[in-house]
């Protein structure tokens, strides 16, 4: 099972800067993405056939499904309904979980390296960029 420390990122997120914010979670769950690779492979192949391990595993780590959707919704209270919030924040951790396997498994890189940190983190600023983008259209509409 893939943990976060909940502690360390309260301490650092502002919650007043989505922006930063995102851009401090982002980094964060890569680099912990990264450090089970291994576990999101082996759900990618085996997942789907083996049923045992498909009701064990998902994509998305639940602990980082979870904190993308308590500080949406602790960001704009009364504004993001608590669908709405889990769908950016699934949506934004999709594209990070993608980003770790299509690094590591579809261009062959099998170690992590700082090449493949400053990568990711140029791959991972669109993702902000993004999720930002999704959070404001969404409280125009609101």
């Amino acid at each position: 099972m893939v943990e976060i420390d909940e502690d360390y990122l309260q301490a650092r997120l502002s919650y007043t800067n989505l922006h930063m914010d995102l851009a401090i979670l982002s980094g964060y769950f890569f680099e912990v993405l990264f450090q089970h690779i291994d576990i999101l492979r082996i759900f990618v192949e085996d997942g789907p056939n083996f049923e045992p391990l498909a009701k064990r595993l998902w994509c998305i780590p639940a602990s980082m499904r979870n904190f993308m959707v308590e500080y949406l919704q602790a960001m704009y209270p009364n504004v993001i309904a608590l669908q709405d919030a889990a769908l950016i924040g699934e949506m934004f951790l999709s594209y990070m979980v993608r980003t770790c396997l299509r690094m590591n498994v579809h261009e062959g890189v099998q170690a992590y390296s700082r090449e493949i940190a400053k990568r990711a983190a140029e791959v991972m600023t669109g993702s902000v960029e993004m999720t930002v983008a999704l959070c404001m259209l969404h409280m125009r509409k609101a």
